[in-house]
């Protein structure tokens, strides 16, 4: 698969990528270069993100947005944003913000 979307924490440590054709997203070790997590949905991925200390990744899977524990690789929440698909998400350096826009 193409990475279409790649996405690097402000500190370095993780990266998150993914491809819009994918319903799969990689956490990897910016370190290493070695995955850390699968991140998996049903849906098509949107797009990504992930917080300045790496501790969180976002995505959007066909207008589900899901908050994840980039640490451990599990789901921490879905948010019911705008009922659409989220073309763009940023995460805030200060780590308590999410933007969104369709």
């Amino acid at each position: 698969v193409t990475v279409t979307l790649a996405k690097v924490a402000p500190g370095g440590d993780k990266v998150v990528t993914g491809s819009s054709r994918s319903r799969v997203v990689l956490v990897w070790d910016a370190v290493s270069c070695r995955p850390l997590h699968k991140l998996v949905n049903r849906d098509s991925l949107m797009d990504i993100a992930i917080t300045a200390r790496g501790e969180i990744a976002v995505t959007d899977f066909g207008g589900r947005t899901k908050l994840w524990n980039a640490v451990s690789g599990r789901p921490l929440r879905s948010l019911g944003l705008h009922g659409e698909m989220a073309f763009g998400l940023r995460a805030f350096p200060q780590g308590h913000l999410l933007a969104t826009y369709n």
